[in-house]
């Protein structure tokens, strides 16, 4: 006995030490299977956005938070946000004393840079849409991680690419474990048959000009819908009262659950518009992105696994030729997706453990 608590010290005293920095809910998603693997020492920094602290409380993961959300409205800002979080990241390295920094947050290749460290930055999108981010981040980190055919400029030379997709880390048939649908239904007194809408800020520097699901266009979708099921409402802004009734109190680890089991899932989010795409959920994603994003356009035309409209578009036929969509031919086309991409989490831990060396 003593001899393997001996071990178990000894391994527990050569484990390295990696910091992850979390920026978005679906960073919490993408890295909480590396978080809770127990062959790293983990200390999670956050930049809290929406739900991502209520995430990490509810699924008992201890965190620091470098910066509030919601508090920066402009681009100077945000730019003052950024720098300050990043010297409260500073002090964070030079106290623990990190082997690795890894994740999504602008803040971790400046405070890296400053500490010398190396820095793996996941990245998902094209460098044309994140430009900014790209520009201010992309030179001081060692390594850029993406998925194959993420385009990162002029920073190619650092990219790392995978046959996969970010949020099939939690999202593949390996570690996504569903819920029965019987006790969603009865959790939020819902019909057999229910829609799913997501709608969100659009406020990332990057979003600058862009529109989403207005109030007019969401009266429309919901008058539309109705005779067809159920609708839930998940926002990450504030709605008008007299949509109350669509917007129940929704427990933060069931998102994914109710997505998977949506009859259809409609959005102006990217993200969760990818994520329903890779449960083979009926899709719609309406906003000014349109065919500007590598991986949405993908999953589009080479799947068909998702359908995007520009804002106003979408019109009362497209609408119902939605809500009858056949939902096993979207699981079909979901597992020819599957034949051709993997679960990336080994890869991403391959990947921690050769900077680690």
């Amino acid at each position: 006995m003593l001899e393997y608590l001996l071990e178990k010290l000894k391994i527990l005293r050569n484990r390295k030490k990696v910091i992850i920095g979390l920026g978005h809910p679906a960073h919490f998603h993408l890295f909480k299977h590396i978080i809770t693997s127990n062959q790293f020492e983990v200390i999670v920094v956050i930049s809290d956005k929406d739900i991502l602290a209520d995430l990490l409380i509810s699924n008992q993961i201890t965190f620091i938070k470098i910066a509030d959300y919601g508090k920066y409205k402009n681009l100077f800002s945000k730019a003052l946000k950024i720098l300050f979080s990043s010297f409260k990241l500073i002090q964070i390295i030079r106290k623990e004393k990190p082997n690795l920094l890894i994740g999504c947050l602008t803040q971790l290749s400046w405070a890296g840079w400053v500490c010398n460290r190396k820095i793996l930055f996941f990245a998902e999108d094209d460098y044309a849409y994140t430009k900014m981010q790209g520009k201010i981040t992309y030179p001081f980190v060692t390594k850029i991680i993406t998925a194959e055919g993420v385009n990162v400029g002029p920073y190619a030379s650092k990219q790392l690419t995978y046959p996969s997709y970010q949020k099939l880390a939690y999202l593949s048939p390996e570690v996504f474990q569903e819920k029965p649908k019987g006790e969603l239904l009865k959790k939020y007194k819902l019909a057999k048959q229910y829609f799913l809408i997501r709608l969100v800020n659009l406020s990332a520097h990057h979003d600058k000009n862009i529109k989403g699901i207005g109030h007019n266009e969401l009266d429309r979708i919901l008058k539309d819908l109705l005779p067809f099921g159920d609708i839930i409402i998940s926002s990450e802004k504030p709605l008008d009262k007299k949509w109350s009734e669509f917007q129940p109190n929704l427990d933060v680890n069931d998102m994914h659950h109710l997505m998977n089991h949506a009859k259809g899932f409609i959005s102006d989010s990217q993200s969760m518009t990818v994520e329903a795409a890779l449960l083979g959920t009926p899709n719609v994603k309406i906003n000014d992105f349109k065919d500007k994003i590598s991986i949405l356009s993908e999953l589009e035309y080479s799947f068909q696994l998702t359908k995007s409209f520009k804002p106003n578009t979408i019109t009362s036929k497209d609408l119902k030729e939605f809500a009858s969509e056949d939902l096993e031919i979207w699981r079909e086309r979901r597992k020819v997706l599957l034949k051709s991409k993997v679960n990336p989490i080994p890869i991403y831990i391959s990947l921690i453990n050769q900077h680690l060396a």
